[in-house]
């Protein structure tokens, strides 16, 4: 697959036109009708502010399993050389919960949950933007799981309140995401902001960028740029910033953390109806009573074997023999960095500090399985108020099983919890981010046209719209602006 995300080399050119003919025009009585009617829409003051405007954002929310979450970029223009033209200032951050799925039978209530996130972006971005702000809404595994009409209830939904909000929407903007896109922009995300694709250094960046592993509620994702392995159904060339990378990405739909908690205890086969779970990876006194997933209510109970040991041998036949995952080579030479509830059940179980900042830190993979041994021998009377603690003992032994039986990792190989770089979440958003935003420019001054399989065409429809609108230089720079 050839993918062409981010080109630059026409962004100083376009802006020497721009500032050129906007100089001319000062000279002359007569502007173009086009900018006639451009600047006929503004006051003189908002004339001279648009003019020297240089920061402009991009709306990303993410539709997780367990949350939607809104991740709204402020960026401004850079004419660095070397540098991408577009220079990440912020990133404002909002999450609300249940995730969309949980809203299969209320699909108007899922609708109502991202219009609180499209209300707070609305509070930060200038009202003289907010017409020029593109926006995407991406579910990712929790819309995936649900069957095609409950999905696409919830979708139809949600894109008619984000069709009235007043952002710049395309057609196909609101969606379901692929893994192999949820995987390609978190790699690039995490790449980005960790400075490992800095190439205005003298270094091979395919010597030093690092894997990422995200592990959500509904599926896991594994990208990184090969050195040996070769897997031409998982590999994908993607150009970023003009360098060119054959990265591997894979999704395990029905692997992220939630969802192997109803894998892992469905496997002990039971006489008794479907909703009644039996499971090695619940400590000896500890049952859940009414967990609601997938549309279903559950109890789950411990066995009479329950035990890390017995955990880890049902938990290993998972991930290996039901859901076929296989060692990674290049996994034991390369930095490997891991987020998400990677990072989250890291620093529940003491591994990690979340101070400061949330910006994690390195451990061994043995430390994982230590903490599973723990959890799995926790008491009642000792267990919390923390929704999350009875589920300690089977989400780390998955854990550890996920990176040793199924990756193929050792018990010493270090790799990254991460949940934030640069105070900014290490997720796929900020990779959809730049695509959005670059995905305009490479359409509209490309010399050629690049086919692309992989996130070409989620923004067609919103740079057709800018197209239609930039009849001039002056009217692209009212436009960006």
């Amino acid at each position: 697959m050839k993918m062409m995300i981010w080109s630059w080399k026409f962004i100083p050119l376009i802006f020497g036109i721009t500032f050129f003919v906007a100089f001319v025009a000062s000279f002359v009585n007569e502007i173009p009708s086009t900018s006639d009617e451009i600047n006929a829409d503004l006051s003189p003051e908002l004339i001279v502010e648009e003019a020297h405007e240089q920061r402009f954002f991009a709306a990303v929310i993410d539709a997780g399993s367990t949350g939607t979450r809104l991740h709204l970029f402020e960026f401004r223009h850079s004419l660095i050389t070397d540098s991408a033209p577009f220079e990440l200032v912020q990133e404002v951050f909002k999450e609300v919960k249940p995730g969309l799925s949980s809203f299969a039978s209320e699909p108007k209530e899922a609708a109502n949950s991202v219009k609180e996130l499209l209300s707070h972006a609305k509070n930060v971005i200038p009202s003289r933007l907010l017409s020029h702000t593109p926006i995407i809404v991406q579910a990712t595994a929790g819309l995936r799981l649900l069957p095609n009409n409950e999905a696409e209830n919830i979708i139809h939904e949600v894109k008619s309140v984000v069709k009235s909000s007043g952002f710049l929407l395309g057609d196909e903007a609101v969606g379901i995401l692929s893994g192999v896109d949820e995987g390609i922009f978190a790699w690039f995300t995490l790449n980005f902001l960790s400075g490992r694709l800095n190439f205005a250094e003298d270094i091979n960046v395919n010597d030093r960028t690092a894997a990422a592993l995200d592990l959500g509620g509904g599926s896991t994702q594994i990208t990184f740029n090969q050195v040996n392995q070769r897997d031409s159904e998982r590999t994908h060339q993607v150009a970023i910033f003009d360098k060119d990378f054959e990265l591997y990405t894979h999704s395990y739909l029905g692997n992220g953390l939630i969802a192997a908690r109803l894998g892992i205890a469905s496997m002990i086969e039971n006489t008794k109806e479907s909703e009644l779970l039996e499971t090695h990876c619940l400590p000896p006194g500890i049952k859940i009573k009414d967990w609601q997933y997938a549309g279903k209510v559950f109890q789950v109970n411990p066995s009479e074997e329950a035990s890390f040991e017995k955990c880890l041998q049902q938990a290993a036949d998972f991930v290996k023999n039901v859901s076929k995952i296989s060692p990674i080579e290049d996994l034991v030479d390369i930095p490997v960095f891991a987020f998400s509830y990677f990072f989250d059940r890291g620093m529940q179980a003491g591994m990690i500090k979340s101070e400061p900042k949330n910006g994690g830190g390195w451990i061994e993979v043995r430390q994982y399985k230590e903490a599973a041994k723990k959890a799995c021998k926790i008491t009642p009377e000792a267990l919390g108020i923390e929704h999350w603690r009875p589920w300690l003992c089977m989400d780390l032994t998955y854990i550890y099983a996920l990176l040793s039986k199924g990756y193929g990792l050792s018990d010493k190989k270090r790799i990254h919890l991460t949940k934030k770089m640069k105070d900014m979440e290490v997720s796929w958003a900020l990779g959809a981010g730049f695509h959005l935003l670059n995905t305009y420019h490479h359409q509209h001054f490309a010399t050629s046209p690049r086919n692309s399989t992989l996130s070409s065409r989620i923004f067609y429809q919103v740079v057709s719209f800018i197209s239609s609108k930039a009849t001039n230089v002056l009217g692209f720079f009212n436009l960006i602006s």
